[in-house]
Parts: structure tokens; C-alpha cells; sequence
């Protein structure tokens, strides 16, 4: 994932003050990448665990028919 972003070059009056607002966009650029990859990871996570809990799921229930149909044959 790339990311692009255009600083607007207006006069400054110093060099300070446009050093503090590159320093903040910065700081917003970073925090927005960081919260739309947590968001990625949190929602890989629930489809890994949504997967996990269907398959335990599923296996749970095939050995609970298969120790019913060993009861029943006995």
C-alpha cells in the first residue's frame, strides 16, 4: 500500500512555524496509517477466529454423530 500526500509551499512567515506543521502532518499521516492497518489486522483476526471457532464447530459435531451412531449400534 502506497501512500502520497502534497504539501501546499505558502509563504511562511518563519521557518519554525512551517517546520511544526510538516512536523504535524507527519504526525496525522502516521497516526491514520496506524489506525487503517489496525483495523486490517483486527479484521483478519476475527475471519481467523470466526474459521477456527466453525471447523472446532463441525468437528465437535461429527464426533458427537459418531459416538451416538457407536451407541446406537451397540
Amino acid at each position: 500500500m502506497s501512500l502520497f500526500f502534497v504539501v501546499s509551499s505558502s509563504p511562511s512567515l518563519s521557518s519554525s512555524s512551517s517546520s511544526s506543521r510538516c512536523r504535524r502532518l507527519v504526525v496525522v499521516v502516521v497516526i491514520v496509517v496506524s489506525l487503517s492497518h489496525y483495523h486490517l489486522i483486527v479484521a483478519h483476526l476475527s475471519v481467523v477466529t470466526m474459521s477456527f471457532v466453525a471447523v472446532c464447530l463441525f468437528t465437535s459435531l461429527c464426533f458427537f454423530f459418531h459416538c451416538m451412531h457407536m451407541f446406537l449400534v451397540l
